[in-house]
């Protein structure tokens, strides 16, 4: 079985957004690229050369900020091909960086999730599902916006409809095709990357545009190849050779005399991989897609039962959720319905902030302000609030404390072979 690992950047930082390294056998892949993930890894020593592939969960600043940067730095590290998933409209931000993005030895690959028919990413070590929700105004999100009612909060929503219109117009004016893949639009570079071509896990599109879509993403390993049993096969009639390979591999033969031989009466079963999850909840709009989006229901346990029955099972959720979202009791109780043993991994520090500051630089330069003027720069303090408010009537919830990790900078998590928490 493949060594699965996630290590947390900066979940506690004041200058970033947190962001989630993933690691199988000696791949890399990144969630997330928020101002300031670079100069953060190279303070941690956190290694970004192997890092192949990288995932968005939306097209905000604290999302995207500090790729531009990244893609420069394993260029300069010898990446010479690079791909970047993300929501609708992330072909057209990358472009957009054409005229300061310029690494001629670098080549990226620009998938985009859609909202329907999507495929999952496979590069063959693991297979990641794009879940893309869009913003939806229902009744507690225009309560909890920014606490205006009547005139003032429709004038909001207005100015908010109005925004998302615009980048919608400004988007489609780069005209940028985005065929279903494995077909690629090839954009013209003019020398400043080596290559640059588009593709949609989902449904063609004349332009990559985007509407404020977020993703999640369910990642599952690959599974682990059952023991093969050669006593069972040569008792069977098999002989030894690239027949063996066959069964091995799953593949069912058929020999000279007519017999088939199917390869699960001689191999030991495969042993599943491990599935997680990356939430993604930038505020109220999106909750509703979120809780009653189909494709998470084959991993929650039906209601009403003890057991997860024939379910698929995740092992973890990673949770970039902020906290006026995660407090709320339905949010908690689509996270219970994932079942007891499932860990919740907080690692947005709105939620649950640690006492540490990982960025020394910015702490020291901090200090030696505070000894010149201590009022005039008050010393940098991290929130000391690590309370999580979990609502006390549910039964679904009663057992969910105890499933929270609060996580901390440069957490490492083993989700497999073996779940062990650092």
């Amino acid at each position: 079985m493949p060594i699965v690992t996630a290590e947390i950047l900066a979940a506690s930082v004041l200058e970033k957004e947190p962001s989630v390294v993933l690691t199988v056998d000696d791949r890399r892949y990144l969630f997330n690229a928020g101002e300031g993930t670079q100069r953060f890894c190279m303070e941690h020593h956190v290694r970004l050369g192997k890092i192949k592939s990288v995932f968005l969960s939306g097209l905000s600043s604290s999302n995207t900020g500090g790729l531009p940067g990244i893609l420069m730095s394993v260029s300069d590290m010898g990446t010479s091909d690079i791909e970047i998933c993300g929501p609708p409209g992330t072909g057209a931000f990358i472009h957009a960086t054409r005229y300061f993005l310029r690494r001629k030895s670098l080549g990226i690959q620009v998938f985009e999730f859609c909202p329907e028919n999507n495929q999952p990413y496979d590069d063959g070590v693991i297979k990641i599902y794009g879940v893309v929700i869009s913003a939806q105004m229902n009744v507690r999100a225009k309560q909890d916006t920014i606490g205006l009612s009547g005139p003032s909060s429709t004038r909001l929503c207005q100015r908010e409809t109005h925004a998302r219109h615009k980048r919608r117009r400004l988007n489609e004016k780069t005209s940028l095709q985005v065929p279903v893949f494995p077909n690629k639009n090839e954009i013209g570079c003019a020398g400043r990357l080596k290559s640059f071509s588009l593709s949609s896990f989902g449904n063609s599109k004349e332009g990559s545009v985007g509407t404020g879509e977020v993703v999640c993403y369910i990642c599952e390993s690959r599974n682990t190849r059952g023991r093969f049993l050669p006593e069972k096969a040569s008792q069977l009639g098999v002989p030894k050779g690239p027949l063996f390979g066959r069964l091995s591999r799953g593949e069912n033969i058929q020999l000279d005399d007519g017999t088939v031989v199917y390869s699960e009466v001689c191999k030991l079963p495969d042993s599943p991989g491990v599935s997680f999850a990356v939430i993604s909840c930038p505020s109220l709009l999106y909750l509703t897609q979120l809780i009653t989006n189909p494709h998470f229901m084959s991993y929650q346990r039906p209601q009403g039962t003890l057991g997860r029955q024939k379910n698929k099972k995740l092992t973890c959720l990673f949770h970039l959720t902020r906290r006026n979202v995660f407090e709320l009791k339905e949010y908690k109780l689509w996270m219970a319905s994932f079942g007891e043993d499932v860990k919740h991994v907080v690692v947005n520090s709105s939620v649950f902030s640690g006492n540490e500051i990982p960025l020394m630089a910015t702490f020291r330069q901090n200090r030696m302000l505070h000894e010149i003027h201590p009022r005039i720069f008050p010393l940098i303090s991290p929130n000391e609030s690590t309370e999580l408010k979990l609502p006390s009537r549910p039964e679904a919830c009663e057992n969910l404390c105890e499933s929270i990790i609060p996580a901390r900078s440069l957490l490492k998590i083993k989700l497999a072979p073996v779940l062990n928490v650092d």
